[in-house]
């Protein structure tokens, strides 16, 4: 795509950002206003991988049920977990509820060496596992019934940040100037970024084709700041990034 013979390296960075609502930053640009700018493509990204993977209160309950009789074996808080973790909070919980029923019973759960699936089995075959939050997110999608050694129907589910959009507010469609209150705020992304790096990490993106990704305006606009924010694959604001933000893009006039 061809959309222009001059480009600008605009750089915005956490020690000129400005977090005006959480999740959201405006950024002073760091070289002179630009003037008529026709596109931008995004050329860097930095921010930090913070979402929980267990994150929602109805995600926090593993249910099981022994003999018809659901209980449930809970998390304490929303957080980001290993299944490891998971099952060494969960199963004591099932453990002492199962000998009430049966003092001999003994309950295990552990990843599978070779399935890589959760394998579960107690002494008593009257334990189903099954229809909580937690049981998805482990891989207890269809209920099952443990009396001898048995796995979960799924792999775990515990990525956490699979994706970082990162968008900018606008006033007209396409175009990247500092919104107005006075006009509609459009919201426009410039680039998908996949995460690959363990919860807590920075995930640095360098874009290997800035032609092919290029955003081109209704009508060219001049710059000098800029609101931007970053949000997760289901559009969900990832606060608490500063001062880890990094966003650079390229500007055609």
């Amino acid at each position: 795509m061809e959309v222009g013979s001059i480009s600008t390296l605009v750089k915005l960075q956490a020690s000129v950002a400005r977090e005006v609502a959480p999740g959201e930053y405006e950024c002073f640009l760091q070289t002179r206003a630009l003037s008529r700018v026709t596109a931008i493509a995004l050329k860097t990204a930095v921010f930090l991988n913070n979402r929980y993977n267990v994150s929602t209160a109805d995600q926090l309950d593993f249910v099981y049920e022994i003999s018809a009789v659901q209980y449930t074996a809970s998390l304490p808080q929303v957080g980001f977990y290993k299944a490891s973790e998971i099952i060494a909070i969960i199963l004591p919980q099932i453990q002492a509820q199962s000998v009430i029923i049966d003092v001999g019973n003994v309950s295990t759960m552990a990843i599978g060496a070779i399935s890589k699936k959760i394998e579960v089995s107690n002494t008593i075959s009257a334990i189903t596992y099954g229809g909580g939050g937690l049981n998805a997110l482990l891989g207890n999608v269809d209920p099952t019934i443990s009396g001898a050694l048995t796995a979960f129907s799924n792999l775990p589910d515990l990525n956490g940040l699979n994706a970082g959009q990162i968008v900018v507010s606008s006033k007209n469609p396409k175009t990247i100037v500092h919104s107005s209150p006075t006009k509609h705020i459009f919201t426009n992304s410039i680039g998908l970024v996949p995460v690959n790096v363990d919860f807590g990490e920075l995930q640095i993106f360098t874009n290997p084709d800035i032609r092919g990704s290029v955003v081109s305006f209704d009508q060219p606009e001049d710059m000098q700041n800029v609101q931007f924010k970053v949000r997760d694959e289901n559009g969900d604001l990832l606060t608490g990034q500063s001062p880890h933000i990094l966003i650079e893009f390229v500007a055609w006039r």
